[in-house]
């Protein structure tokens, strides 16, 4: 089922802007071995339903999307707490979002 959702996610980004979107193969490969590495964020919303649903789109630009927009993203989930509470959960979470980014970009790199 993922699979077929990743699939249309992929096909439809890809016939707007071409061949120029992160291949979401690599980004569920370094999904896969992320949580593999840091489980606690199966259980912190940071799972295949945000990457297609929520986050899918600052994949398909030409280069993989920065900490800080993921990161944001992520914490749009969530709609509790004040806006300063907001924006220092956000910069708490930039080092994870930049240690995902990481194992995408290696999978890039694999795959080329």
């Amino acid at each position: 089922m993922l699979r077929l959702i990743w699939e249309k996610v992929r096909r439809d980004f890809w016939e707007r802007r071409g061949e120029t979107a992160v291949p979401p193969a690599a980004v569920q490969a370094a999904h896969r071995q992320f949580l593999a590495e840091q489980p606690v964020w199966a259980n912190s919303l940071f799972d295949d339903c945000f990457l297609v649903c929520k986050a899918a789109f600052l994949f398909a630009g030409e280069r993989l999307p920065s900490p800080l927009a993921l990161a944001t993203v992520w914490r749009s989930q969530f709609n509790v707490g004040s806006a300063e509470q907001k924006r220092a959960d956000i910069h708490k979470l930039v080092p994870v979002m930049e240690a995902f980014l990481v194992l995408v970009e290696e999978k890039l790199l694999l795959a080329r």
